[in-house]
C-alpha cells in the first residue's frame, strides 16, 4: 500500500472514530431517550431568550436603530455561540477519559467529536432563535444574510477554539473551567454588546479592539446596520487569533497527549 493509501486509511479509521464517539457522547451527555440532544439545545436557547428579554425590557432607549431586540439580540448572540461551544468542548477529555484505554481512541478525537456536536447545537440554536424572534412579531431579518451567516461561522470558530484548548489546560491546571468562564463574560462585557463602544474615550476604544468577541460582535451587527463597527472591526484580526488559538490547542495536545492520558 502507497503512502497516500496508508493515509487515507488512517483518515477513514480517524472518521469512524469520531464518529461513534459523537453518537455515544448524544446518548450519554444528554441522556439515554431520544429527547436528550433537545435538552441541549433548549438549555442555550433558554439562555440566550430570557436574557434578550431581560436587556429589552431594562432598556427604554434603544443605542441604534429601532428595535431593541434585534440590537440586544446581536449582541447576546455571539456571546452563547462562544460560549457553550466552549464550555461543551472544555470536559471533552475528562467526561470521556475511561474510552482512552482502547488504543485506537486519542484525546484529539475525544475533543473533535465534541467540538462537532457543539457546532451543530450552536447551529440549531441560531435557527431556533430567529424562528421565535419571529413569531413574537420581531423582523430579525438580517439585511445581507450572507454577512450575517459569516459572523455566526466566525463566532462558532472562535468559540470551539477556545473549548479545544480548554479542553487540554483543564487536564493540567486546576479550576481552569472557572478562569476560562469568566475570562468569556469579561470579553462579553467589553465587547460593546450592551453598549456601543463608540461612546467610550479613543485611548479605551484601541485597548478593546483587541477583544476578539467584540469583532464577532461587530462582524454581525453589521449585516443589520450598515456601516456598524467600521471603525473597529476587523475580520482577519479574528481569524487569525481564532487560528492561532486552535493551532496552540492542537500542538498542545499532540506534544501533552502522554500526560492527558494519565490525567
Amino acid at each position: 500500500m502507497t503512502a497516500t493509501g496508508r493515509l487515507r486509511e488512517a483518515f477513514a479509521v480517524q472518521i469512524r472514530v469520531i464518529g461513534a464517539i459523537l453518537l455515544r457522547d448524544m446518548r450519554t451527555r444528554f441522556g439515554r431517550t431520544h429527547f436528550g440532544y433537545l435538552i441541549a439545545v433548549a438549555w442555550p436557547l433558554a439562555h440566550l431568550t430570557i436574557l434578550t428579554a431581560a436587556n429589552v425590557l431594562m432598556q427604554r432607549v434603544t443605542p441604534m436603530g429601532t428595535n431593541m431586540t434585534i440590537f440586544v439580540g446581536t449582541g447576546l448572540l455571539p456571546y452563547i455561540l462562544c460560549l457553550y461551544p466552549s464550555r461543551m468542548t472544555t470536559s471533552a477529555v475528562t467526561e470521556n477519559r475511561a474510552l482512552l484505554l482502547f488504543p485506537i481512541v486519542k484525546s484529539i478525537d475525544l475533543i473533535l467529536a465534541r467540538t462537532v456536536l457543539s457546532l451543530t447545537i450552536a447551529a440549531n440554536v441560531t435557527v431556533a432563535f430567529i424562528i421565535i424572534v419571529t413569531l413574537a412579531g420581531v423582523d430579525f431579518w438580517p439585511n445581507s444574510p450572507v454577512r450575517a451567516i459569516e459572523g455566526v461561522l466566525a463566532t462558532v470558530y472562535l468559540g470551539a477554539a477556545f473549548g479545544m484548548l480548554n479542553a487540554v489546560m483543564v487536564t493540567f491546571v486546576p479550576g481552569w473551567t472557572v478562569i476560562s468562564i469568566v475570562v468569556m463574560i469579561l470579553m462579553y462585557l467589553t465587547s460593546g454588546a450592551i453598549m456601543p463602544i463608540t461612546r467610550l474615550p479613543q485611548s479605551v476604544q484601541d485597548v478593546l479592539a483587541y477583544n476578539p468577541m467584540l469583532h464577532c460582535v461587530d462582524w454581525l451587527r453589521s449585516a443589520y446596520y450598515e456601516g456598524y463597527g467600521s471603525d473597529h472591526l476587523d475580520e482577519i484580526y479574528l481569524l487569525q487569533v481564532s487560528t492561532c488559538i486552535l493551532l496552540v490547542a492542537l500542538a498542545s495536545e499532540r506534544f501533552l497527549r502522554g500526560r492527558i492520558i494519565q490525567g
